[in-house]
């Protein structure tokens, strides 16, 4: 994939749509999630990915993936011409001095079923390819990890 389509994802237990069109995160991970017993089934476990793209070569087709091993656990779809028509209200409001556009996903996974050691990972696709945009492990705590 390009080089200049870049995502990043913070884990977390809750994510809150706030007055103002702001979002709270709440108990969000590093990149580990430690669990006393497995197998276990938590509650809920979200993810905000933040794609992004150069202006100058917005991607025609644009799918955020969650994927625990093969299976693909949620996902996001752009449809064609979405970027376009985002880039276009932006010019329209006067913001074309920017030279790279974001895009915020806000994806949850409820409940997430944890059977053993798992790698909960976030896929960034284009026409061009596929990317990593973060992971999450989730394992058991063993002796040397520091208990809480």
């Amino acid at each position: 994939m390009a080089d200049d389509v870049v995502g990043v994802t913070t884990f977390c237990d809750d994510i809150r749509q706030e007055r103002g069109n702001k979002y709270s995160l709440m108990g969000c991970y590093g990149h580990e999630l430690i669990l006393d017993e497995i197998p276990a089934i938590l509650p809920r476990v979200c993810a905000h990915v933040v794609v992004s793209m150069p202006i100058s070569a917005l991607p025609e087709n644009l799918t955020i993936r969650a994927r625990i091993k093969d299976d693909v656990i949620g996902e996001v779809g752009v449809p064609p011409g979405d970027l376009a028509a985002i880039l276009e209200k932006l010019e329209k409001q006067g913001l074309n001095d920017a030279s790279r556009i974001n895009l915020q996903v806000v994806m949850g996974f409820s409940p997430l079923v944890v059977p053993g050691d798992i790698m909960l990972r976030i896929l960034v696709e284009t026409e061009l390819g596929e990317s990593g945009a973060g992971r999450l492990a989730i394992r058991k705590r063993n002796e040397s990890d520091p208990a809480f």
